[in-house]
C-alpha cells in the first residue's frame, strides 16, 4: 500500500499524495510530519501513518487493460479523434537533433498524390462516422501544401454530397519557413489551427534549426511569422513547439526565459516546451544535467502560479496546465503518451501506424484494405505491448505514474529494448519535479478561497486543447 502515496515537504507545506485517487492532503501537524518523514524517506514504521493511509486508500485505480480498453472504446462508436496525414517526407531544414533523418525516416523522399490522399479520406470515412481532428505532418508539411488543400476541400465535397455530416478540425505543424500568401489563404479559409517549431532566441534557433545548406532560420521564421499576422490569421490559432537541448543549458536559457521570449517576441503565452528525445552520447542530450531541470522546472511552476494569482493570466507550459488539469480534475492517465489510443498517421505508403514517429519503423497497426475489427485488435495489441507504464520499471512503483505523460519516442527507436537514456530519464525528471511541485502550490492555494477561486476562474478562460 505504501507505493500508492507519496509524502511531499516544500518551504512553505507538506503533502500526502494518493496516486491510485490522485487525492491530496496538506498535512499541518508537525508531529505527523515527522511521522510521514521517518515512514516515507526512513522507512520506519509508524501505526499512526498506517492508519491514516488505510483511512485514505481506495481500489479506485482501475486495471491498466480495462483502462486502455475504456479509451479505444470510442472506435467501438466509430469515433476517431485525430487523424495524422503524412504529406511528404521532404524536408527543407536539417535541425541538429531531428529524430526523423531529416524528415524521410529513412526512406526515399516522397510526396502524397491526389489519389493516395482520396483512398486515404475514403477509408477513414467509410470506417468512422466522425474524425475530430485531422493533423497535417511531415517532413515538411506545408511543401506538398496542395494536397492538404485537395483534402480540405473534399471533405467539403463529401459534406456537400450528405456522405458524412461535420468537417473535421484541421491542424498542422510547420517549420514556418515555406510559409506564403496562398498557403496563409487556405489556412484561414478551412480555419487551420497551426503549431510552428521554433527554439528561442536568435543564437538558438540559428544553431539548432539550419536549413540544408547549414543557414540559420531565425529572420525566416519570424518574417514569416509577421506575414501570418498580417494577413489576418487568427494568432490564438498559433501554438509555438520548442525542443530544449543542452544548447539551451549552456546558454542558461532557463524554462521561463523561453516563455518570457515567446510572449515578448510572438505573443504567445502557452509553449510546448520538451527535452529533446535522442542518443545519450549526443552533445545535445540532457541526460547529465538532471539537476538543472530540476531548478528550471520548480521555477516554471512558480512562475506558472504566479502569473495565474498576480496578472490572472496564464504564461506557462503545455506539460504544466495539462498536469494541473488532471489533478483539479482527479483524471487518470494510464498510458505513457496517446500514440495509438484513438490517434491515428498513415503516409503514402497507406500503412496506418499508432503515431507518425514510427513511420521509418516496422510497426503497424494496419493498412487501407484492414477491417475495423482488425485495426480496434492492432491497437489493443499496440498499447498493451508498449504503451503501458507497468512495463517501464521506473513506472512500476513511481508516485508520478496516474498522473505523467511523456512520448514513447524518448524510449529510442527500438520499443523492444527501450533505451531509458534516450529522453525518458529529462522527460520522467520534469514530470516528477512538476507534478510534486504543482501539489505543493495546489495543497497552497486550496487553502484560500480566493485564490483558489481565481485559479478556477483563469483555468476556465483557456482551452485545454494543447494540453499534454
Amino acid at each position: 500500500m505504501k507505493s500508492f502515496f507519496n509524502y511531499l515537504e516544500g518551504s512553505s507545506s507538506s503533502v500526502l499524495f494518493n496516486n491510485k485517487t490522485l487525492d491530496f492532503y496538506r498535512i499541518f501537524d508537525p508531529n505527523l510530519k515527522n511521522h510521514l518523514r521517518e515512514y516515507f524517506n526512513d522507512g520506519i514504521d509508524s501505526k499512526e501513518v498506517t492508519d491514516i493511509l488505510n483511512s485514505t486508500y481506495s481500489e479506485n485505480e482501475l486495471d491498466y487493460k480495462k483502462r486502455c480498453e475504456s479509451k479505444i472504446s470510442n472506435l467501438n462508436k466509430r469515433v476517431l479523434e485525430k487523424l495524422t496525414i503524412i504529406t511528404t517526407n521532404n524536408c527543407n531544414l536539417q535541425c541538429k537533433y531531428c529524430y526523423a533523418n531529416g524528415g524521410n525516416y529513412g526512406k526515399k523522399v516522397e510526396a502524397l498524390s491526389y489519389e493516395e490522399a482520396k483512398n486515404i479520406i475514403d477509408y477513414f470515412v467509410d470506417k468512422f462516422d466522425f474524425i475530430r481532428t485531422v493533423f497535417f505532418f511531415g517532413g515538411e508539411p506545408l511543401m506538398n501544401f496542395q494536397v492538404i488543400e485537395y483534402i480540405c476541400n473534399y471533405f467539403n465535397q463529401l459534406k456537400n454530397e450528405n456522405k458524412i455530416d461535420y468537417i473535421p478540425r484541421f491542424a498542422v505543424i510547420t517549420n514556418g519557413t515555406t510559409i506564403t500568401d496562398q498557403i496563409i489563404d487556405m489556412l484561414i479559409k478551412y480555419n487551420f489551427t497551426i503549431t510552428i517549431s521554433i527554439d528561442g532566441d536568435e543564437f538558438i534557433q540559428n544553431y539548432l534549426r539550419i536549413d540544408k545548406l547549414g543557414h540559420g532560420t531565425f529572420n525566416k521564421i519570424n518574417e514569416k511569422y509577421k506575414q501570418l499576422i498580417e494577413k489576418g490569421f487568427p494568432k490564438n490559432s498559433i501554438g509555438l513547439e520548442c525542443t530544449y537541448t543542452k544548447a539551451h543549458i549552456d546558454k542558461k536559457i532557463s524554462f521561463v526565459d523561453l516563455l518570457n521570449y515567446f510572449h515578448t517576441n510572438f505573443g504567445i503565452d502557452i509553449v510546448h516546451i520538451a527535452p529533446v528525445c535522442i542518443d545519450s552520447n549526443n552533445k545535445l542530450s540532457l541526460s547529465n544535467y538532471q539537476d538543472i531541470i530540476i531548478n528550471y522546472t520548480k521555477e516554471l511552476v512558480d512562475y506558472s502560479f504566479d502569473t495565474i494569482l498576480n496578472e490572472k493570466s496564464i504564461k506557462s507550459s503545455s506539460f504544466v496546465l495539462g498536469i494541473l488539469d488532471r489533478l483539479i480534475s482527479n483524471t487518470q492517465v494510464p498510458y505513457i503518451c496517446p500514440a495509438g489510443l484513438n490517434s491515428v498517421s498513415v503516409a503514402k505508403d497507406g500503412i496506418i501506424r499508432p503515431c507518425f514517429v514510427f513511420s521509418g519503423s516496422d510497426i503497424s497497426i494496419g493498412n487501407l484494405q484492414s477491417t475495423m475489427d482488425e485495426l480496434k485488435d492492432n491497437l489493443k495489441d499496440f498499447t498493451l505491448k508498449y504503451n503501458e507504464k507497468h512495463l517501464y520499471e521506473k513506472c512500476k512503483e513511481c508516485y508520478a505514474r496516474n498522473v505523467c505523460s511523456s512520448c514513447l519516442t524518448s524510449y529510442g527507436d527500438n520499443l523492444d529494448e527501450p533505451d531509458f537514456y534516450h529522453g525518458a530519464d529529462s522527460m520522467c525528471t520534469i514530470m516528477k519535479t512538476m507534478i510534486s511541485s504543482i501539489l505543493l502550490r495546489l495543497s497552497e492555494i486550496k487553502s484560500n478561497k480566493e485564490n483558489w477561486n481565481t485559479l478556477n476562474e483563469v483555468l476556465n478562460k483557456y482551452s485545454t486543447c494543447h494540453y499534454c
